[in-house]
This record gives structure tokens, sequence and C-alpha cells, in this order.
């Protein structure tokens, strides 16, 4: 069921008639990329989606609001034929635009009495045959946004057709809806792909990480939003009073030593900005000294070997938490490995 409101969405109020330009305002009411295919096909999809919920809501609001503009063209084509000239003496040589008589769609004052058409620019009617409604929500989507990115091009074509200030501001508000809708169906193909995930992945029996660590990561995520920039304090977070008010079903978030991520844990204890220094220091600074020791010439089995552990500690660390633990014999090795390759990108072999 639907409502009408007695005003336009945005008004169009061209300064002067121009049968012309309205011979080429009706490509986008009624050509293949027009106002008529979007609207009805949007209305089309949502009402044979048998999926209730927010894609169906999504594809009738958006049609809904097709239909608007459905009217918004109608209505700049009904006032740029208004006072049109009959004859071609009657033109007012005076304006260009009046002078256009001879451009005009002669169906414009013969049979729709000096209003629009479901027609093209060319006069060709509109069918239904332009119309897509697949039943499959990615294919439908993507082809939405197709059909916007096409009649945003026509639109701003005929942008650059016209001087008519008038004319021209309705042309600039279908740009930004048209552009704006292209931004939503895109934005609704990544979340069909996340739900289709999320939904596979509830019906697996099994932790889809394969690491049983899910639980955890995620409670140190949502702790690690609350301080971003700051983070807990070094070892001062897990099994701290920071960990307190726990809901049903977190209790043993308090019997944590420590999250079984090395990196997360350090954003823990130093916000992102340690993270980050880490990350240049144990990461960049390794790889880059891994590089000067091989132009160097110290390329042989010592630094592959130290590489080798420190391409382990990282790896390791995406699921154990032994950073800056100074009683943890992972962290010395690694550390050895660190300086090793530190100290052979400085030293030179002798020729």
């Amino acid at each position: 069921m639907f409502t009408h409101t007695h005003a336009l969405q945005y008004e169009a109020k061209p300064d002067g008639p121009d049968p012309d330009f309205a011979r080429k305002m009706q490509e986008v009411l009624g050509g293949q990329w027009g106002e008529m295919t979007v609207a009805t096909q949007y209305l089309l999809q949502g009402w044979n989606c048998r999926l209730p919920g927010k894609y169906k809501d999504m594809l009738l609001a958006i049609g809904t609001e097709e239909l608007a503009h459905v009217e918004m063209i109608v209505t700049c084509i009904d006032r740029l034929l208004d006072h049109m000239p009959l004859k071609p003496d009657a033109a007012d040589r005076t304006k260009e635009a009046a002078a256009g008589y001879g451009q005009h769609n002669p169906q414009h004052p013969i049979v729709n009495g000096g209003g629009a058409s479901y027609m093209d620019s060319m006069g060709n009617p509109w069918t239904g045959a332009y119309v897509t409604a697949s039943g499959n929500l990615m294919a439908d989507f993507y082809y939405n946004a197709t059909a916007e990115m096409q009649g945003r091009l026509q639109v701003a074509r005929l942008w650059n057709m016209t001087d008519d200030p008038g004319v021209r501001e309705m042309l600039r508000f279908l740009l930004t809806r048209d552009h704006y809708h292209q931004q939503q169906w895109l934005a609704a193909v990544e979340e069909l792909k996340s739900d289709g995930l999320e939904n596979i992945a509830k019906m697996l029996p099994f932790d889809t990480s394969f690491t049983g660590r899910t639980d955890i990561w995620t409670f140190a995520f949502q702790a690690l939003q609350q301080r971003l920039s700051t983070g807990y304090g070094f070892a001062a977070f897990w099994g701290s009073s920071s960990i307190r008010d726990l809901p049903e079903g977190k209790e043993w978030a308090e019997f944590a030593s420590h999250s079984h991520n090395g990196y997360l844990d350090t954003a823990l204890a130093m916000g992102l900005p340690g993270l980050l220094l880490l990350i240049v220091v144990l990461v960049i600074g390794p790889l880059k000294d891994f590089h000067a020791a091989d132009r160097g010439g110290n390329n042989g089995p010592l630094a592959t070997m130290l590489l080798q552990i420190w391409l382990f500690g990282l790896y390791l660390s995406s699921m154990e938490s032994f950073f800056l633990d100074r009683a943890d014999t992972l962290w010395f090795t690694f550390l050895l490995a660190v300086f090793g390759l530190h100290y052979l990108a400085r030293f030179r072999m002798r020729e």
C-alpha cells in the first residue's frame, strides 16, 4: 500500500519551455535505465522476496523512492512543455529553447496533450522486459548497482546538455540519489556475503577458527575497545580488577591469564600505540635486518636459522602470548633471533 504526499521529493522548476530537452528527458524516464525501470524492478524484487526482513524492506523502500523520482521527472517534462509552440512560426525566435521546435517529440502535443509518456527519447515505449527480478538477491543487488551507475551516467550527460538552472538543480539532486543508491546496493552485497558466511559457520558443529580461542579473543577485543589509545597497563588486565561484573556465561574470564594472542595482549597492555611500536621493533626491524644481512653476504645457515626462529615466533604469537614475558623461554629465544639478525645486518664478512 502506498501513501501519496502532495509534494515533490525535489521541486522541478524549469526557467522556461524547452520541448527539445523534454524529449531528451524522456530517456531517464522510460529508457532501459530510466526511473520507470528501477522503480518497478526494485518493487518486483521486493514483492517476490520470500525472506522477510532488512533486504525485503530495503528493496521496497528504495523502489518507493524511485516512484517519487518518476513523478519528479514527469512533472519536469510537463513544465518544459508548458507554452510550447505548436507551429514553427509560433516559436519565439528570441529564445533558443523555444526555437528548438523542430527537435521536439510530436507525440508530446498530439498523443499526450503536452505531457510526458512512458517512452524513451526516441519514442520507443517502455517495456517490462527491461526489469530483472531473478530471485537471487546477490545477483539482483549487483544488477541494481549497475542500473544506478547507468542511470547516473545518463543524468550526468543530460546535466551537460542544458543551461536551465532549475532543471540542472533537479538533475543534481537525482545524481546524488543515484550515487547513494548505488552505494546502498554495494553495501547490501557485502552484508549478504557476511550473513552467508556467518550462517554457514553457525551450522558447523565445531570452532571454525580451529583454535578454540574465539570466545576469549572476542572478550579481549571488547575490552580493548574501551581503551584503544592507552591500554590497561603492563600485566594489569588479566586477573585484575579490570575484569569485574561479568555477564552470565563469561565468568571464566576471571581465571584467564592471557588471551592466547601476543599481539592482542600487547594492545591490552599498551594500547594501539604500544602495539604499533612492537610491530616496528619486532616485525619490520628484523625483516629489514635480514635483507641487509643478505646484501652484506651474511646469508648463510646462521641467518636462515635465525630467520626461521623469528618467523616461528611471529606465527606462534597469533595463538599464544609470550611477548615481553621475561620468564618465558620462547620470548628469550625469540629475542636471540631478533638481536642475531640485527648483528648480522651490521657485521660484514671478510673477503
